[in-house]
């Protein structure tokens, strides 16, 4: 990967539109390395489970996400569980 700038616009591309590039008038800035990034981890369950939902968006969700919430809170959930039962339960866990 090659780095190329232009009016404060900095671009990484792959080397083979380096003549791309350099026509369009960006000029070559710094090579980076073609090794691939190691991903990092990410932590949005610790996110997800902070969250503080609304009475209103506990009300819009989906059965899916009303058993992800719940579960994240402790809650039993079953495969019968139903959305309102859920949003109930919610509701009461989170004091709303």
């Amino acid at each position: 990967m090659v780095c190329y700038e232009r009016d404060g616009v900095t671009m990484v591309v792959h080397e083979n539109m380096a003549r791309v590039m350099e026509s369009c008038g960006y000029r070559k800035v710094v090579e980076q390395s073609t090794a691939p990034v190691p991903e990092q981890p990410t932590a949005e369950t610790s996110k997800e489970e902070n969250k503080q939902y609304s009475r209103s968006e506990i009300a819009r969700m989906s059965t899916a996400d009303l058993k992800e919430v719940a579960s994240s809170l402790g809650l039993e959930v079953t495969e019968e569980s139903t959305d309102k039962v859920l949003k109930e339960q919610i509701l009461e866990k989170l004091g709303l």
